[in-house]
């Protein structure tokens, strides 16, 4: 009777295993997160100067322009939260002052 209730576990958490690397995180052209959902693709991406990207790309991962869409930003440093001013660009947004510390 143990060695099938074993079995059973180790055959419940492979399924879990299987399940969570099927779950692939798909990164974005600039190598950032790849939000999907409704209209364009956008990617997050944060630059070697810690400011933040955020590009709409088409089906084809072209870049796009942002059109009406809105993004808002919140870091959340050790001090609090803190919103980040973002400006448009022809592709999306960047962020005007880098990423506070820590």
């Amino acid at each position: 009777m143990k060695l099938k209730s074993l079995i059973i576990a180790v055959a419940a958490m492979g399924s879990a295993v299987s399940l969570v690397a099927a779950e692939k995180i798909v990164g974005g052209p600039k190598g950032g997160r790849l939000l999907e959902a409704d209209g364009p693709k956008a990617e997050f991406f944060v630059t070697k100067e810690r400011k933040v990207e955020i590009t709409f790309y088409d089906a084809a991962l072209k870049p796009v322009a942002p059109g009406e869409q809105v993004v808002a930003v919140t870091a959340e440093p050790k001090s609090g939260r803190a919103k980040v001013d973002l400006e448009k660009t022809a592709t999306g947004f960047v962020s005007k002052t880098p990423l506070p510390e820590g």
